[in-house]
């Protein structure tokens, strides 16, 4: 099924808006405001022309007097017309963390848009330079915006961890961008990030950190741009990658974001900090992330030299082991089994000895049993033959007797 969206489209002289916040009169800006285009909006819904129809261009003139958007009497002509979202995609891309890849269930959805939260040092732009690098390895050209540094300070730091990004903006895959080079407000933000991806031909867009916006304007007028950016985003079917910073001193809502966007973000990743024994790890979990069975357990994050990766938390009576902890507890156990397996080895081998000692034994006793069952029958055939020697004895001494009885009675008779 498809969901409608609105599409305004106006035309007319450069108009000065005014923005209500501001308490005055008139200011200047070289694209419309977001109340100005809320004004304009509500003058066309107020007054229809006629019923809408989807796929219909609908034209009216507005007077600028009719909205409280307006501050001048210039007229503007409004094209509205509706049109319809394409289907969302099912295609995977990569994270650049095989490990985080695996507890989304397969990378972000194409066309996603990612936010990813964390307080100062948490490695929030590590994340996302390494979505980068996976998105240059796949041949799709990257836009990265970066409010904190410049684009060369940005691939120095993310080489130390093994992403080298470097070797992809001469082939012209990946660009780096220094947004502090563009100023202006959050609209003129919004149409130069768009403006540059468009050139680019951009297939995945980062910007670090999207919390910047707020700082050059007021908090709805960031979150409108905000937004924009990621409908812009979905109906170019570009990936798109945001940071924002949380504020940890000003004692800042876990998972909060300035500009309140991660309620329309497709996947939530938030980066904190587990001190532990003297020492600060990093720990990463994923909030959300529509259309997935992710995994909701925590990871701890490891940066080294070999790259990014994902290691697994250990527990130890309720409490959650990183780094030094879990480097001495993985030893402990790693301990605990080789003297457990050298245990059971010398069990067998003294098993083996005891079953070789009874076999030997009951060999022994096996050929006892066999000489005295020889000895039985050799008796028993001794005994047999000695009854039969006397049975024959006496019947021979019967024999010799009676013959001498025979004898004797013969001479009498004569």
């Amino acid at each position: 099924m498809h969901s409608a969206a609105i599409c305004l489209r106006v035309k007319g002289p450069f108009t000065c808006f005014t923005r209500p916040e501001f308490h005055v009169e008139r200011v200047s800006y070289p694209v419309i405001t977001p109340s100005a285009a809320r004004g304009v909006l509500e003058t066309i819904l107020m007054k229809p022309i006629e019923k809408p129809e989807a796929g219909k261009r609908h034209n009216k003139v507005v007077s600028a007097g009719s909205s409280p958007a307006f501050a001048s009497s210039t007229r503007a002509r409004c094209f509205l017309f509706f049109a319809t979202k394409t289907s969302a995609t099912q295609e995977r891309v990569s994270s650049g963390v095989a490990r985080l890849d695996t507890m989304l269930g397969g990378g972000y959805y194409r066309g996603a848009s990612v936010l990813i939260t964390g307080f100062p040092g948490t490695a929030k732009t590590t994340l996302s330079g390494a979505f980068a690098e996976a998105a240059c390895r796949r041949g799709e050209r990257t836009m990265f915006f970066s409010f904190d540094s410049d684009g060369a300070e940005v691939m120095r730091n993310l080489s130390s961890v093994g992403i080298r990004l470097d070797r992809y903006t001469k082939s012209g895959l990946v660009r780096m961008v220094s947004a502090r080079t563009i100023s202006g407000s959050a609209e003129t933000l919004l149409v130069r990030i768009k403006t540059l991806a468009r050139e680019h031909q951009s297939r995945c867009v980062v910007i670090d950190p999207v919390s910047t916006l707020a700082k050059v304007g007021n908090e709805l007028t960031a979150h409108g741009v905000a937004e924009r950016l990621i409908d812009w985003s979905k109906a170019n079917g570009t990936t798109l990658v945001c940071t924002s910073l949380l504020d940890e001193l000003n004692g800042q809502l876990e998972g909060g974001t300035p500009l309140q966007i991660s309620t329309i973000a497709d996947t939530w990743i938030h980066l904190n900090y587990l001190v532990q024994a003297g020492e600060r790890n990093r720990g990463l979990s994923i909030i959300k992330s529509r259309g997935t069975s992710h995994s909701n357990q925590v990871r701890e994050l490891i940066l080294s030299d070999a790259g990014v990766t994902l290691a697994d938390i250990y527990t130890a009576g309720g409490e959650v082991l990183m780094g030094t902890m879990r480097y001495e507890k993985e030893s402990a156990e790693r301990v605990a089994k080789e003297v457990a397996e050298v245990a059971g080895k010398l069990k067998r081998v003294s098993l083996d000895a005891e079953e070789a000692v009874l076999e030997v034994r009951a060999k022994s006793l096996q050929t006892e049993l066999l000489a005295k069952q020889v000895e039985k029958t050799l008796l028993a055939r001794t005994t047999q033959s000695r009854k039969g020697e006397l049975s024959r004895g006496h019947t021979r001494m019967r024999e010799l007797r009676g013959a001498d009885a025979t004898a004797r009675r013969k001479g009498k008779q004569q």
